[in-house]
């Protein structure tokens, strides 16, 4: 029960309470000592054991103590009462017993409660035929079920509040679980976009900037022997440039749409050329066909290529590339060869971490193997049709 009815009830309880005690306090036939002894008990029950129950966290017990201890005190006082106020009191013990216990309990209660009424009564009017006093008893029986009516809708209105308040609490709760969730998703989407757009830009850029240098190389070079073939170098280095930033704007428009600007074997094909155009560096390649080849794979492929070939240039400085993308048991085999410089331990950086985590959300297998003086070599096996 929460503090607000509770405290509700506890007014209406004393209320009634002090208007019986003063009525019997003041009826003339009444015996005032005694009676005052009683009802002091009844309101140090009402007080100070409930008080208790709550500072030794057993208020249900205490309640259950209570409530006995209660119902004798108003049996004697009732048993002296002659102003016939007391009446008033078995109505309050009643109300609480429906309220306190359960449905059951409360009925039972109830009819002890009646019982106990009639007792008194009947001793009090000299133990008259019970023909005699059957209105008398028929009376005090709606007056008893009215009470507990009234107390058994009060009760249920109380556990409907507790329910309802109950399931406010839980939907507070699993808001605040959702709204936690959808921020550390937004969170984990917001990463997902981030390290796309930078996969994407070092895919791009990093191809493109590699390409420049070898031609401004070979122009530096040239510059004193020949002087128009270092121009040529350089025209080559400036429209490189130009197809770089073409490259940009075609990534960018990728990762709005989601598509592909080229179909798989022209874009690879078409990147193999342009990285021998200005590169100088030979690539030999065995493409399969595949038709409907899912984009995502072939993004990957594609980046794949562009980083194998960049690093090769860059930071092996290999002549040579063999290349070839085969089918085999509906999956897709990815093998890249260079004829590099190597090293003795691998070490992935961020274009080949990238490009690890993209085959690995397509369920692939990825794997890199190299060797001092032995070149570099890129695996990658991803299975058609079972994208995360």
């Amino acid at each position: 029960m929460d503090k607000k009815t509770e405290k509700i009830l506890n007014i209406i309880l004393w209320i009634f309470l002090i208007w019986a005690s003063v009525y019997m306090l003041t009826y003339k036939g009444n015996n005032i000592i005694m009676m005052a002894v009683l009802i002091g008990l009844l309101c140090f029950s009402l007080t100070t054991i409930d008080k208790l129950g709550e500072v030794l966290n057993s208020k249900d017990n205490a309640f259950k103590i209570n409530i006995f201890l209660e119902s004798a005190l108003i049996y004697w006082i009732a048993r002296i009462d002659v102003s016939g106020a007391s009446e008033i009191l078995f109505f309050i013990l009643t109300g609480r017993a429906v309220i306190g216990f359960s449905i059951k309990y409360g009925l039972i209660f109830t009819l002890i409660n009646f019982l106990s009424f009639i007792i008194i009564d009947y001793i009090k009017l000299g133990y008259p035929s019970l023909i005699s006093i059957l209105p008398r008893v028929f009376n005090y029986l709606l007056n008893f079920g009215f009470v507990f009516g009234f107390s058994f809708v009060a009760k249920f209105e109380i556990l409907q509040r507790e329910k309802l308040d109950k399931t406010k609490r839980e939907l507070e709760k699993a808001y605040e679980k959702l709204q936690e969730s959808y921020d550390t998703k937004e969170e984990l989407l917001v990463e997902r976009e981030r390290n796309k757009i930078a996969g994407e830009i070092h895919d791009t850029v990093g191809h493109t900037l590699t390409t420049v240098i070898v031609e401004l190389e070979a122009a530096k070079r040239l510059m004193k022997k020949d002087m128009e073939l270092s121009l040529e170098k350089l025209e080559l280095a400036q429209e490189q440039v130009r197809k770089g930033l073409n490259d940009i704007r075609k990534s960018v428009r990728a990762l709005k749409s989601g598509d592909e600007i080229l179909e798989f074997e022209p874009s690879i094909v078409s990147l193999i050329e342009e990285t021998e155009k200005h590169s100088g560096a030979t690539i030999e390649y065995s493409l399969e066909k595949f038709e409907n080849l899912d984009k995502n794979v072939h993004r990957v492929l594609l980046r794949a290529l562009q980083e194998g070939l960049t690093n090769g240039i860059r930071h092996g400085q290999s002549s040579e590339f063999k290349l070839s993308i085969t089918k085999r048991d509906n999956s897709v085999i990815f093998n890249l060869m260079d004829n590099g410089l190597g090293a003795d331990s691998l070490e992935l950086g961020f274009g080949l971490s990238n490009m690890k985590h993209r085959v690995e959300q397509l369920n692939g297998d990825f794997k890199v193997s190299l060797a001092k003086n032995q070149g570099c070599k890129i695996y990658i096996e991803i299975p058609l049709g079972k994208e995360k």
